[in-house]
């Protein structure tokens, strides 16, 4: 049996012991923990044994290192003799499997399980799965395979192709409306084109003008091949060029709303809207605070006032269809600024032309803080 001076949570071991014999068959088996105390005081204390032999089995120390049981020495055939159960319960098939390494990949447990299988069965290799599983056919898996990899030897249905670029063209339809080109060209004279140009199918180009950024202002800049690829004919390509200028220059250009500007004016320094008849009365005119290095601050206010002069505010002008500064001697307000009885309010239908010498101080100002600002060693 087995003796122990271990915890009996720990294993333990048979052993046998020989005093005063020279042969392990004659030796004496310690059965217990008992049987040991009584070798102890009878026969190696009261014999004053000299020297002491024991022999101990190490296949069965192995055996129990491996299992890593608690059973007691009574039970000593207890998974003992089974070489193919380990501490963790793995069997010798297990382990084999187990020394299969390759690429990780997105495939399942119960995939990996039997492809592994299939390589310690030698009909599978590390870079082809098993042919013969129904589980690795591609036809079995297509929803879970991304279009473009699906092998090519799986049938597809004729349509699917048109499906998935029907979907990606819903998906960027999607994101340009939730970001829109900056300069917007409604005011582009389509239905003027259709009405009074003879262009009837004028108002079916404002997709390929908005994405080309093409508006009234620069259309005759745009080449003729430019627009004969959108769809449009020779003829009205001629006519749109040539009206495009004059109406945007006329009478008819100019009588367009405060709230049209809204969707045709883009700064430099980005896309945000104006204000529209709908805004409260505190936010009716859109400023602008740029900066000499770049960038620019919007914000929006009631009214332009008389008061003293800020040269590095522009607003938003109905009439010239930009953002022009605010003229000298007048000044912006913010929203919640209480009115001062003194202040004259701006016409922003009929702003006052600029001063030349107005403009050659500010351009003056602002070359002198770039200088500054960029360490410029100029001094004229």
């Amino acid at each position: 049996m087995s003796v122990s001076s271990q915890p009996e949570s720990e294993a333990s071991y048979k052993t046998k012991v020989i005093t005063t014999v020279t042969h392990e068959g004659e030796a004496l088996d310690v059965d217990s923990v008992e049987e040991y105390k009584e070798l102890f005081t009878d026969h190696i204390i009261a014999n004053r044994t000299p020297k002491l032999t024991v022999f101990v089995d190490m296949g069965e120390i192995e055996r129990k290192w491996r299992h890593g049981t608690n059973e007691g020495s009574d039970n000593e055939d207890v998974n003992g003799d089974d070489p193919g159960l380990y501490t963790n319960g793995l069997s010798e098939l297990d382990r084999s499997l187990a020394r299969h390494r390759g690429v990780p990949s997105a495939y399942t447990p119960q995939m990996m399980k039997e492809w592994t299988r299939a390589m310690h069965d030698g009909v599978a290799d590390q870079g082809t799965p098993p042919s013969h599983l129904n589980l690795f056919n591609p036809a079995n898996r297509q929803r879970a395979l991304h279009p473009m990899r699906i092998a090519a030897g799986v049938n597809q249905p004729g349509g699917s192709g048109l499906s998935d670029i029907a979907h990606l063209a819903g998906i960027l339809t999607t994101l340009w409306s939730r970001h829109p080109y900056p300069f917007q060209i409604a005011a582009l004279p389509l239905a003027y084109a259709s009405s009074t140009l003879g262009i009837p199918s004028a108002p079916s180009f404002e997709s390929p003008l908005r994405r080309q950024a093409f508006g009234p202002d620069i259309l005759h800049l745009v080449g003729d091949n430019e627009l004969m690829e959108m769809g449009m004919r020779k003829g009205d390509v001629i006519r749109l060029k040539a009206g495009a200028q004059p109406w945007w220059n006329g009478a008819e250009a100019r009588k367009r709303t405060h709230s049209q500007i809204d969707n045709q004016t883009a700064s430099s320094s980005g896309s945000i809207r104006s204000p529209d008849p709908a805004t409260p009365p505190s936010k009716k005119v859109a400023f602008e605070r740029r900066y000499v290095d770049g960038g620019a601050e919007r914000f929006y206010g009631p009214r332009i006032v008389t008061g003293g002069g800020e040269r590095n505010i522009y607003y938003c002008c109905p009439v010239r269809l930009e953002f022009v500064p605010v003229p000298l001697g007048y000044r912006s307000t913010q929203e919640g600024e209480e009115p001062n009885d003194d202040d004259v309010e701006l016409d922003l239908h009929n702003p006052p032309e600029m001063e030349e010498a107005g403009e050659k101080e500010r351009d003056d100002d602002a070359a002198l803080l770039l200088s500054l600002r960029t360490g410029g060693a100029s001094a004229a």
